[in-house]
């Protein structure tokens, strides 16, 4: 547990955290056009094809601009430790991977190898699930959560926006808790996080300026990890307490676990690409993207929402109550998608 700024009182520390946000979100705002030239210039651009949602060869490298926002809000505000050092490291790992598979693309094995590298640094250097104590569980289980959750963030970025707007909700959740709970460290890199995705976001909405590429989701995914493992979030139950990050990240487990649901029915391979995401699904639907896009902001909402309360119950039976209410919408949700073909177009364009 992070603690580098329990000895502050709450004024100093809440300023901290304001500050975390306020200088992550300047940052991000003022330098995304600068890393927009200078990606063109390098020729880091997405190219339209099939397989792509957007019309219009866009500049990535969009997550270097939310990273240095990151990176330069918490060393302002928070300084270093031994567990803001390692997540960091962590970070800068992915970072790296990240604009390189932008660049010049690279085997799904070897950003996994990476991926597997940044959540052993930091679960080696204490960055690990709590409620576990066995050690060797507590890492192991540790490691898997945040590969799970930085691939889960990778794949959601299927939409302008889409990405950095979910990570700045999920970022937002958990700082607000962290900051209630006095966890003032946790609740400044969680607004540091936030304030630089909303940065970014105004030039990455639809229609998006810049994309954050593989350099951003890769990053952004193993902070939202890392964070969800730092925090406290005691409730009644055990189970309440694990359900609280659970559903502060639910839309990209959502995504994820529909996606695989979905190629195991088909006989896919879970690791190749498609448009079968939930996003694809609504605009299968008839939504315009950028309805499409708000609608799942609003999901995230909701279920980041409905984790913040799951914090204030005091009552075990309200707890699970409200935990089946969110499961029980969650699964008509994913009924309805399920009964949407996320290929009719491209199959009815193929008879003809």
């Amino acid at each position: 547990m992070i603690s580098i700024m329990s000895s502050k009182d709450f004024f100093y520390s809440s300023l901290d955290i304001v500050a975390a946000f306020f200088i992550s979100v300047t940052i991000a705002y003022l330098l995304t056009p600068t890393i927009r030239v200078f990606a063109k210039r390098i020729g880091m651009v997405a190219k339209v094809s099939d397989d792509t949602m957007h019309r219009h060869s866009t500049p990535l490298l969009g997550g270097m601009a939310v990273f240095v926002a990151f990176f330069l809000a918490v060393i302002f505000t928070c300084g270093v430790n031994r567990d803001i050092t390692s997540i960091l490291i962590g970070a800068t790992i992915l970072l790296i991977i990240g604009v390189f598979d932008d660049k010049y693309g690279m085997m799904p094995k070897i950003k996994l190898f990476g991926q597997i590298v940044a959540a052993l640094t930091v679960v080696k250097m204490g960055v690990k699930v709590e409620l576990i104590e066995n050690y060797y569980l507590a890492s192991v289980f540790s490691c898997i959560w945040i590969i799970g959750i930085t691939n889960a963030i990778n794949l959601v970025d299927g939409l302008d926006g889409l990405s950095a707007g979910i990570t700045a909700i999920c970022a937002f959740f958990f700082g607000l808790l962290s900051w209630e709970r006095g966890d003032f460290a946790v609740a400044a890199l969680s607004f540091a996080l936030c304030g630089s995705s909303l940065g970014f976001l105004r030039y990455n909405f639809p229609r998006a300026y810049i994309f954050m590429g593989d350099a951003g989701t890769l990053f952004a995914g193993f902070l939202l990890a890392t964070i969800a493992i730092l925090g406290s979030w005691s409730s009644p139950t055990q189970i309440t307490s694990m359900a609280i990050p659970v559903f502060i990240l639910g839309y990209p487990i959502f995504d994820t676990v529909l996606v695989i649901a979905s190629r195991l029915k088909e006989g896919q391979s879970i690791f190749q690409g498609g448009h079968d995401h939930p996003h694809h699904r609504f605009v299968q639907m008839g939504f315009k993207k950028k309805h499409a896009v708000l609608m799942i902001f609003f999901i995230t909402f909701g279920l980041g929402f409905s984790g913040y309360m799951l914090s204030k119950i005091n009552s075990p039976v309200t707890a699970l109550w409200l935990m089946s209410i969110v499961l029980f919408s969650m699964s008509l949700l994913a009924f309805r998608l399920f009964l949407i073909d996320p290929y009719a177009k491209k199959r009815s364009k193929g008879r003809r």
